[in-house]
């Protein structure tokens, strides 16, 4: 009997991609919506620079002013103290040329393989699918969503969710349909994660940091994405079924509802904006302080 081949360096390359695109979390605090549908881009403002921002459920308004003559434009700064992003800025930024050198390579990538491809699977894939897929991957982060309201003394919570997780995956066939959508009580559980429960406990942001491909995170978050990671079903599949064809077959769908909505989400904090490393700073710690005060 042959033995068991080792997998090569070019298949944890791959799974590794995958894995990234499929664990990273949207730049909103909740998915977009609890039906799959997407939220749609900022408006275009006449006065100023505005924008609506998604957060959630809940659309953050931002606004650049420009503290300028009718007819001039100002470019907005970190230092410019009539700047509305610098004044959200509330992690603080020590690295931000570097931040920047880092958007602008995830930017291109949105732009030019990202962008297409969400485009691609918004064509191709049919609403009513692009739903169940939502459904299917939404269902399957209970485990996260869980444990750490648990950990944050949310019983209750934890409740509701245990009871949300059992109807959809039992009558809405594997969490295809998402069956509490009609039942008020369990409708519109609050979803939480490790980066929350580490807010509720009392640790500090840390620094704001850019990486790549994931996005924006603040130091804390990033440790939150890590235990995110460690407490998602798509995880475990990497060690139950080692196999590349199999995680790869699991965690495509996954990977590719990401590509959509995470386009989705950036164009939205990012349209029609003097500056939009700042506009998507902002729209991230508007968005994170929001998640923790549910």
């Amino acid at each position: 009997m042959n033995p068991i081949r080792k997998p090569s360096l070019h298949s944890f390359l791959i799974l590794g991609l995958i894995a990234v695109l499929a664990f990273s979390p949207k730049l909103s605090a909740d998915q977009s919506s609890d039906s799959g549908d997407v939220s749609p881009r900022a408006p275009k403002s006449t006065h100023g620079n505005t924008s609506s921002i998604p957060s959630g459920k809940k659309a953050v308004k931002i606004t650049a002013k420009t503290g300028a003559k009718k007819g001039s434009v100002t470019s907005a700064t970190a230092d410019d103290p009539g700047d509305d992003y610098a004044k959200t800025a509330s992690i603080p930024d020590p690295v931000s040329p570097f931040n920047r050198g880092i958007f602008w390579f995830n930017h291109q990538l949105y732009r030019y393989v990202m962008k297409p491809i969400s485009r691609a699977y918004d064509t191709v894939i049919p609403r009513p699918v692009r739903t169940g897929i939502f459904n299917v991957y939404d269902n399957l982060e209970y485990p996260d969503r869980v444990v750490n309201d648990l950990l944050q003394a949310r019983f209750s919570t934890a409740g509701l969710e245990t009871e949300k997780f059992l109807v959809n995956s039992v009558v809405g066939i594997g969490g295809i349909i998402k069956v509490s959508n009609h039942i008020p009580a369990i409708a519109d559980v609050p979803h939480s994660d490790t980066g929350v429960t580490l807010a509720k406990w009392g640790m500090g942001h840390g620094i704001y940091h850019v990486w790549p491909i994931i996005g924006p995170k603040s130091s804390r978050d990033f440790v939150g994405f890590a235990g995110d990671m460690a407490l998602s079903p798509l995880t475990w599949m990497f060690f139950i079924f080692p196999s590349a064809a199999w995680t790869t077959a699991f965690t495509a769908p996954d990977a590719l509802r990401n590509f959509h909505d995470r386009m989705a989400t950036y164009d939205a904090a990012t349209e029609n904006t003097l500056d939009r490393y700042l506009a998507l700073r902002s729209s991230y710690i508007q968005n994170r302080k929001h998640a923790e005060t549910k």
